[in-house]
C-alpha cells in the first residue's frame, strides 16, 4: 500500500507538471515511477525501505526524548 501510494503522488505530480508545461519535471517525476516499478520487478523494494527507515528515525527520535 505503501509503494502504491509513492507512486500515486509522483504520477499526480507529472501530471500536474505537464499540465502546467513543466515538461523536465513531469518527465522525471514519470521515470521515477518507471525505475522504481523496474527495481522492484527485480525484487526490491523502495517503498519498504523508506517505510523502514522512517519508522526507525521515529523510534530513535521516541527512544531519546524518555
Amino acid at each position: 500500500m505503501f509503494n502504491q501510494w509513492i507512486a500515486t503522488v509522483c504520477l499526480g505530480l507529472a501530471i500536474t507538471a505537464f499540465y502546467f508545461n513543466f515538461i523536465l519535471v513531469g518527465y522525471l517525476f514519470s521515470v521515477m515511477v518507471a525505475i522504481a516499478a523496474g527495481v522492484a520487478l527485480m525484487g526490491y523494494c523502495i517503498g519498504c525501505t523508506i517505510r523502514y527507515r522512517y519508522m526507525m528515525w521515529k523510534h530513535n527520535r521516541a527512544k531519546l526524548q524518555s
